[in-house]
């Protein structure tokens, strides 16, 4: 039976998992023979636990949706494989972390013709950024997707993946037709406000009332870099704790494929579909 989330336990790292059978019993202290016996048990099943969560982190198409970047990334300063960040290509690979939707996000100022065009181009930075990681730096070990389909080819041809979201519609302004230019760019998912109302939304408490299970529609983003990380996912390269925790919960394989990727996919497919038939109702 599944346990009750928990939403606020930080997830315990994967060494301490499988050290804590034996740090119960306390150090030194010597064990009577039932004590013994249900250690070994433990300890057998812990290692069947993490094996079967290794097993099934690797069988799935990992996504994180929501990765911060700063404006001089892919540069010398910020190298897009190593450097001191949550998120960087080595941490990705020694996680499991197949896919990062690498964000370009821009803080909110007055609502003034001057800070859009400033908030545009602080946008193109970013999205020029991210090009410069997956066509030029790495395009052997990362590569750019702009569509659900590429994101599968790419992970197929054992690269990682790198895809683009926007946080917050003020970059775009009171110009919708920047929405076309991003696309163009490579952007795939926008949030529509952030921190404060802008000329397309008005920003407001969330709303957990559909009815929807985290199952069918969820997915995971870690805000790394953004103010993002917790005990256990710290980083990049910890993302198998993720696996772990949730297997550990009593998800299933299918539900951690569909949480690690799958709605992500699924859901940004039907934005293709409908973008397509909308195409052509215009014909």
């Amino acid at each position: 039976m599944r346990q009750p989330a928990r939403p606020h336990q930080a997830l315990r790292p994967a060494l301490f998992l499988s050290l804590a059978p034996f740090l119960a019993g306390g150090c030194g202290e010597p064990a009577d023979e039932a004590g013994q016996v249900a250690g070994e048990e433990a300890s057998v099943d812990e290692a069947e636990l993490l094996q079967r969560a290794r097993e099934i982190h690797e069988s799935v198409l990992t996504i994180d949706t929501h990765d911060d970047i700063p404006y001089n990334f892919a540069t010398p300063e910020v190298d897009p494989l190593n450097a001191d960040r949550q998120v960087n290509l080595e941490k990705m690979r020694a996680g499991g972390l197949d896919v990062g939707f690498f964000i370009v996000y821009v803080g909110q100022t007055a609502r003034t013709p001057e800070n859009y065009e400033a908030a545009k181009q602080g946008a193109i930075t970013k999205f020029e950024a991210i090009h410069r990681m997956a066509d030029e730096m790495y395009p052997d070990l990362i590569g750019l997707a702009h569509t659900a389909d590429d994101a599968e080819r790419i992970h197929a041809e054992g690269r990682l993946v790198a895809a683009i979201g926007i946080e917050n519609g003020y970059v775009i302004g009171t110009d919708l037709s920047l929405l076309e230019r991003y696309h163009e760019l490579g952007a795939r998912y926008i949030t529509l406000a952030h921190n404060g109302n802008n000329d397309i939304a008005d920003s407001a408490q969330p709303n957990f009332a559909f009815g929807d299970t985290p199952e069918e529609n969820g997915g995971i983003s870690s805000d790394f870099d953004g103010g993002g990380g917790i005990e256990g996912w710290s980083d990049a390269s910890e993302t198998l704790n993720v696996t772990v925790e949730l297997v550990r919960r009593g998800y299933s394989e299918e539900e951690i494929r569909q949480l690690w990727g799958g709605n992500t996919l699924r859901i940004w497919r039907a934005a293709e579909e409908v973008a397509a038939e909308m195409q052509r109702a215009g014909e």
